[in-house]
Order: structure tokens, then C-alpha cells, then sequence
């Protein structure tokens, strides 16, 4: 039998919430997060 060593580097997930979320504002409340538009549409978030 072999063994594998895996580790997840990216995960991207979508929600459907029905109300509006300003990500300009989440990201100045979410430690770990950056918003820019101009190069990924979404915000990320990192988890150390």
C-alpha cells in the first residue's frame, strides 16, 4: 500500500448570502485579508 503526504495550499468557495457585502469594508475588519480587484475579483483570505 503506498502512503501520500497531502497538503491543501488553495481552497475557493462562493456563497449566495441574498444581501450585498462590501469587501472594501471586510477587509479592513479581517486580519489575514486583501482585496484587489484589479488582479482577483474575490477576497482572499489566509489562515496561517
Amino acid at each position: 500500500m503506498t502512503d501520500f503526504n497531502i497538503k491543501i495550499v488553495n481552497i475557493v468557495a462562493t456563497a449566495a448570502l441574498g444581501i450585498r457585502i462590501s469587501l472594501e469594508k471586510m477587509v479592513e475588519h479581517l486580519e489575514g485579508s486583501d482585496y484587489e480587484p484589479e488582479q482577483f475579483p474575490g477576497l482572499v483570505y489566509r489562515i496561517k
